[in-house]
């Protein structure tokens, strides 16, 4: 069973990186749909921001397997960009 009540957080994210692009590349993962997407700017580094993601999963094994990664390693590293990659954690805010 897929557990539905994993939010994610993305720590560390340029600014300039749109709401949308984030949006398409979570969504591109077909783990279920975002329900809610929010940004927070670092206070000590106006350059960066924070993503927080609120999702409904899918019941399907990819995204089982996935939030399995999550729960015994903390985290996934999600390319998004060749080379380039989001580290993504479970968040501790419900959201």
């Amino acid at each position: 069973m897929t557990n539905t009540n994993l939010s994610l957080c993305i720590p560390r994210i340029p600014v300039e990186t749109a709401k949308d692009y984030v949006h398409d590349i979570i969504t591109g993962l077909s783990i279920g749909r975002i329900q809610r997407m929010t940004e927070i700017p670092l206070k000590n580094d106006p350059t960066q921001k924070r993503v927080l993601l609120k999702i409904r999963y899918d019941e399907r094994l990819d995204t089982k397997n996935i939030q399995k990664q999550l729960i015994k390693h903390g985290s996934i590293k999600l390319v998004h960009d060749t080379p380039w990659y989001w580290k993504i954690y479970l968040s501790n805010n419900p959201h």
